[in-house]
């Protein structure tokens, strides 16, 4: 009897076990994840029937490095947009600095606005200028919520801070080292409002790197018409989005 009791529990706990891997799948059926994936996290437009962009990330960071490339090839349509070619930090799971953009101005020729702001400085341990900051996670929260309408700051709070998304036992601030915001891109029009925290899972870091190591000669190339497959691919991605 007592070697039944303990072959049920071991299986009940084999089933647990099953499931809870799975668990991030089965939750991504039924809730947007925009880890990674541009998704479409509510169908009203927060901006009052225009479009609105905003791009959030940091100096140093590679995911803003990947996604500053179909960005720009975008903005371009849409207004004057001026950058600086810039490097991530280096990190070891992707090899080498990501070569990217600082966005520096953007002026509108057309219904469409961009909002950039940059929370932190090349090595995530201070601001932009150079002022050190204790609790990365906090000072993030509260540039957005001075710099942000109101909309903006409770998607970031919500899908970095409040909820794990799926896969995931902890928030997204929490899975970085140190706990920081992490890269976010949201954009709203009358169709409806598309988010993406990270690098889009279809254009990431390595694939950067596979395309050139050179920021300067990539961003003239491209300026020239040369603009590789991959980053248009994931550019008129973004296109979609648009009203």
């Amino acid at each position: 009897m007592r070697r039944s009791i303990t072959a049920i529990v071991f299986a009940i706990a084999i089933i647990f076990i099953i499931l809870f891997s799975y668990w991030g799948n089965v939750i991504s059926l039924f809730m947007p994840d925009p880890l990674n994936h541009l998704v479409k996290v509510a169908n009203r437009d927060f901006a009052g029937n225009s479009t609105e962009i905003y791009f959030i990330s940091w100096y140093g960071c590679p995911y803003g490095a990947t996604l500053s490339w179909p960005l720009y090839v975008m903005l371009r349509h849409y207004g004057n947009v001026s950058v600086q070619p810039h490097y991530s930090i280096f990190e070891s799971d992707i090899g080498e600095p990501v070569p990217g953009l600082i966005f520096t101005n953007f002026s509108s020729n057309s219904s469409i606005q961009f909002h950039y702001i940059y929370l932190y400085n090349q090595y995530l341990n201070a601001t932009p200028n150079g002022t050190k900051i204790t609790n990365l996670v906090q000072y993030g929260l509260e540039i957005i919520k001075n710099k942000t309408p109101e909309w903006v700051y409770s998607l970031v709070e919500k899908y970095e801070v409040n909820e794990p998304l799926a896969g995931f036992m902890l928030s997204v601030v929490n899975s970085g080292n140190p706990p920081h915001i992490a890269t976010v891109l949201i954009i709203t029009d009358p169709k409806g409002t598309w988010m993406l925290i990270g690098y889009p899972s279809s254009l990431t870091p390595g694939q950067i790197l596979s395309i050139s190591t050179n920021s300067t000669s990539l961003l003239k190339d491209i300026n020239s018409g040369n603009v590789p497959s991959s980053i248009y691919s994931y550019y008129e991605k973004l296109e979609e989005t648009l009203d």
